[in-house]
């Protein structure tokens, strides 16, 4: 989220795209360090936004969220080779972190997602954690 740079120090720029961060930078050396500087900004790798995927799934973990677009519930599960026979795809529990640190836990139906086709797919969000419980013998 930040950068060092030569006699102007750290700055921070966490969530600026690449040109506003260019010319962030560009201001900061013109004002007392340089005349018309030329600055060139490159991004080497994102940070990864994660949610994480446990219980009765076949390879449970982290699941890195796409830089380029949003990733949906049927991928995350897929991303950890699907619910086990053990899980209850029935009754998934979704806990989503607000914005003030509070959260919420929504009950999803997966199978109902994959086979009834006016089911929307859920949009996961950076933190989100899905647990995929045993089912009830």
């Amino acid at each position: 989220g930040t950068v060092s740079l030569a006699l102007v120090g750290k700055v921070k720029v966490a969530d600026l795209a690449v040109s506003e961060a260019k010319t962030l930078i560009t201001e900061l050396y013109n004002r007392d360090y340089l005349v018309d500087p030329q600055v060139s900004v490159l991004v080497i790798s994102f940070s990864p936004k994660v949610v994480l995927v446990l219980g009765s799934v076949n390879n449970p973990g982290v699941v890195e969220i796409p830089h380029d677009r949003d990733l949906m519930l049927t991928e995350a599960i897929a991303e950890v080779r699907g619910i086990s026979r053990l899980g209850n795809p029935r009754s998934l529990k979704l806990k989503r972190l607000g914005g003030n640190d509070d959260s919420q836990q929504i009950d999803v139906n997966f199978s109902k997602i994959l086979t009834d086709p006016n089911s929307e797919d859920i949009v996961l969000k950076e933190g989100d954690t899905i647990w995929v419980p045993e089912r009830m013998l």
